[in-house]
C-alpha cells in the first residue's frame, strides 16, 4: 500500500473504532460522504486489499508504443524531412495511406521528436539557439559519437534564416514616406 491508501484505511478504521466522525473523514479524505460510507463497508468486510488502487502495476491504455514513435521518426527524416513537424503531424493524420495507422496526439509526437533532438527545418531562432547549445555542452560531456551525428543531420536540414522568414514588406518604406498608385487601367 501506498502512503496515501495507508492513510485512507487508517482513517476509515478511526471512523468505524468512533475515533473520528464521518463528517471529519469527509474533509480529511476530500471524499463525498457516500463514498466514505462505502470505504467503512470495505473495512467492515476485512479488505484491506480494496484499499489498494486496481490499476496498480498495468500499463496505461493511452501509453504510445515507441516502435510507433520510431517508425514516426525514421519516416519524417526520410521521406518528410523539408515538413515541419506541424505539416508532418498533419500529413499522417490527413493522408489516406496512413489514416489510421498512427493514433498519437500531436504534443506527443512534438515531445518525442525534441527528446530526440529533432526539430523542424525552420525552426525560429531561439530553438535553434538552445539545440545549438545543447549540443555544445553535450560535446563538453564527451558524447561524441552520436551528436556529430544529429549535429550533420540538423545542419543538412536547417533552412537558411533569411529563406525560410524573408522581411515584411512593412520594413521596406521609411516613416513618412507616401506611396501612391494608380488604379486605371489604361496605362
Amino acid at each position: 500500500m501506498t502512503k496515501e491508501e495507508e492513510k485512507k484505511y487508517n482513517i476509515i478504521k478511526k471512523v468505524v473504532n468512533k475515533e473520528m466522525t464521518r463528517k471529519e473523514a469527509m474533509f480529511e479524505l476530500n471524499l463525498s460522504r457516500q463514498q466514505i460510507y462505502k470505504h467503512i463497508i470495505i473495512f467492515n468486510e476485512q479488505r484491506k486489499n480494496e484499499f489498494v488502487h486496481k490499476n496498480r502495476g498495468r500499463t496505461s491504455m493511452k501509453k504510445i508504443n515507441k516502435d510507433i514513435i520510431n517508425e514516426l521518426k525514421f519516416l519524417f527524416l526520410d521521406e518528410y524531412y523539408d515538413f515541419n513537424i506541424e505539416a508532418f503531424y498533419e500529413e499522417i493524420t490527413e493522408k489516406e495511406k496512413y489514416k489510421g495507422k498512427y493514433e498519437i496526439s500531436y504534443s506527443t509526437l512534438y515531445n518525442a521528436f525534441l527528446n530526440d533532438d529533432i526539430i523542424s527545418p525552420i525552426a525560429h531562432k531561439g530553438t535553434v539557439k538552445l539545440y545549438n547549445d545543447k549540443m555544445k555542452s553535450a560535446n563538453q560531456n564527451k558524447e561524441n559519437i552520436l551528436l556529430e551525428e544529429k549535429k550533420e543531420m540538423m545542419e543538412s536540414r536547417l533552412i537558411a534564416w533569411e529563406k525560410a522568414r524573408p522581411r515584411k514588406a512593412s520594413n521596406l518604406f521609411v516613416f513618412g514616406q507616401e506611396v501612391q498608385m494608380d488604379a486605371c487601367e489604361k496605362i
